[in-house]
């Protein structure tokens, strides 16, 4: 099911969403246990809305993950372990969940996950930088959520690194990519630092 949308204003999130329940309500068939919707906005990336046909209710943790992606967050081990609830964020790169423990109640935590391209090609720079700009996000979005939740404990980010064959050459050696990993840590562990203890 493909539709196409002129805005990401929340207003038409809400109303689109609407639209999608009434016809996931409608579909009469015991053989779909799974139905996504993908919506093509005209000038950003496709919105996505997973439905659990056994009950008919999306399953809001997965909304707007990119159908390829989904297996890569490992979001089902997550909720083996956590009651997640997802956090409305303005990107479709990332995705932020605050958790609360099954097993331990008082456990709260925010986890971050995205997907990052690498394409074969890139150089070690290249990489350092995509890594950056995913690190910088998640800590942005998880600032924010901290200053609206003083109940969370820890923070855990996840990136799942996706490489992408592409008609050059593969620069980077194993060794290039530990380097690479923890320079990107290294930088953005000095900003985030430096942003918490400057003062307001």
């Amino acid at each position: 099911m493909r539709a196409w949308l002129s805005g990401h204003r929340y207003d038409i999130l809400e109303e689109l969403v609407i639209c999608i329940q009434e016809t996931v309500l409608g579909v009469q068939s015991d053989l779909v246990s799974q139905l996504v919707v993908m919506v093509a906005p005209t000038e950003s990336y496709p919105l996505y809305f997973y439905y659990d046909m056994n009950t008919r209710e999306e399953v809001v943790s997965r909304r707007n993950v990119d159908f390829a992606h989904l297996p890569k967050l490992g979001l089902r081990r997550l909720e083996e372990n956590y009651i997640i609830e997802k956090v409305r964020s303005p990107y479709s790169l990332g995705h932020l969940y605050r958790a609360v423990g099954k097993h331990d109640p008082t456990e709260h935590r925010f986890f971050y996950r995205a997907v990052v391209r690498v394409v074969d090609g890139y150089t070690a720079r290249h990489v350092t930088c995509s890594l950056k700009k995913a690190l910088k996000r998640a800590a942005g979005e998880i600032a924010v959520g901290l200053y609206r939740s003083n109940t969370i404990d820890r923070n855990h980010v996840f990136l799942f690194i996706d490489r992408t064959p592409s008609g050059s050459k593969i620069q980077m050696s194993p060794a290039d990519w530990r380097n690479v990993v923890y320079k990107a840590y290294r930088d953005c562990k000095r900003i985030v630092i430096h942003f918490i203890a400057s003062p307001a």
